[in-house]
C-alpha cells in the first residue's frame, strides 16, 4: 500500500468513541489516514487530506471483506470523520473531514524553516521575475508569493522544477489552499 512518510495524530477520543470499540472501523480509520494525501495532487485534483479508490481494492490492500469495508465506511461517515463521493464507476474520493486536525507541527514547522533559506529565496525571486512580478491568477503586483502546484513528499522547496512554481498575490495563494 502506498503511503505518505509524514505524521498524524492521533487522539485519545477516537478510542472513546464506538470506533475505538469496534477494530474493523479502527482499522479502516487508520489506513485511511495513512493514505490519504499530504499535499495537491492533481491528476484526479486530489486535495490534501483526500485520497482516491476503489473499494474493491482497498478492501484487498487491507485485508478485508467488501461488506466489512462498507460498513466501516458507513459508520465513518454517518459520524462525520468522513466524506464519501462517487467519482466513476467504483472510483471514489474519500475526505477526512476535520483532516488538518491530525495533522503534526513538525512538518509544517521545517517546511516554514526552509522558506527562509537563501536557496529558496532565489528560486522564488526567479519564478517572480519569470512572472513579471505579477499573479498569474488576478495579475495583481502586490503581496506576491510562489506557489507550489504540486507538492513532493522530502523535497526542499527550491528542489522543484519551474514549470510546478507559479507566481501569485497573498489573496490568491489563499484561494488555492483554501484558506479563509
Amino acid at each position: 500500500m502506498k503511503t505518505n512518510q509524514n505524521w498524524f495524530k492521533c487522539y485519545r477520543e477516537t478510542f472513546e468513541d464506538e470506533i475505538g470499540k469496534e477494530p474493523i472501523y479502527m482499522h479502516v480509520w487508520n489506513h485511511l489516514l495513512c493514505k490519504v494525501e499530504f499535499s495537491q495532487y492533481n491528476k484526479y485534483k486530489i486535495k490534501p487530506g483526500q485520497t482516491y479508490i476503489s473499494k474493491t481494492l482497498f478492501s484487498e490492500e487491507i485485508g478485508l471483506s467488501r461488506p466489512s469495508l462498507n460498513r466501516a465506511l458507513n459508520y465513518l461517515s454517518i459520524r462525520k470523520w468522513i466524506s464519501i463521493k462517487l467519482c466513476t464507476k467504483g472510483k471514489y474520493i474519500i475526505t477526512i473531514l476535520k483532516w488538518q486536525k491530525y495533522q503534526t507541527n513538525e512538518t509544517k514547522s521545517k517546511y516554514q524553516e526552509y522558506l527562509t533559506y537563501p536557496e529558496w529565496k532565489e528560486k522564488a525571486n526567479h519564478i517572480k521575475e519569470r512572472d513579471n512580478h505579477k499573479c498569474v491568477k488576478c495579475g495583481s503586483e502586490k503581496e506576491l508569493q510562489v506557489h507550489h502546484v504540486k507538492y513532493f513528499y522530502n523535497r526542499k522547496p527550491w528542489e522543484y522544477e519551474d514549470n510546478l512554481l507559479i507566481t501569485l498575490c497573498n489573496k490568491c495563494h489563499k484561494n488555492e489552499h483554501k484558506i479563509l
